[in-house]
């Protein structure tokens, strides 16, 4: 026999026995086999921009132009209470750059809104649902007049 022949009828043997059963083997369900890793559902940034303080600023908007409350502000645009009060901070400061630092996600918006001066009572105050009347809610509409 020739060499090649022999390695060849070497590689084809194979260690299990005839009535051995296959062990069975672990489901991969896509996020690192046993579960420990997950992949985020959405991207947190989106042309440069940091998607959490852009939809935290748009609450902060309807807070200052149209008179609704934290609570509703960040409801309706799919942010965080304490995120839109931040935002409500630092554009209070009147500082354009540490607010584009805030919008494009080198300063984080938490830290930011920290930074300003306001203390924690009043954070609080203001994060607090505000009562409305059934009558007050149908009438409110935001004009940028």
């Amino acid at each position: 026999m020739s060499m090649v022949t022999t390695l060849l009828g070497r590689l084809n043997t194979t260690t299990r026995l005839p009535d051995q059963v296959p062990l069975p083997q672990p489901k991969l369900n896509g996020n690192g086999g046993n579960g420990a890793h997950h992949h985020r559902r959405r991207p947190q940034f989106r042309g440069g921009d940091r998607l959490a303080a852009m939809r935290a600023f748009a609450g902060s908007k309807f807070v200052l132009d149209c008179r609704v409350s934290i609570a509703d502000a960040s409801r309706w645009t799919g942010s965080n209470p304490a995120y839109v009060a931040a935002l409500l901070e630092v554009i209070a400061t009147n500082d354009t750059v540490l607010l584009e630092a805030v919008l494009r996600g080198h300063v984080p918006v938490l830290l930011a809104g920290g930074s300003t001066g306001c203390s924690r009572r009043i954070r609080r105050r203001r994060l607090r649902r505000r009562p409305r009347s059934a009558s007050s809610s149908a009438k409110r509409s935001c004009s940028t007049s």
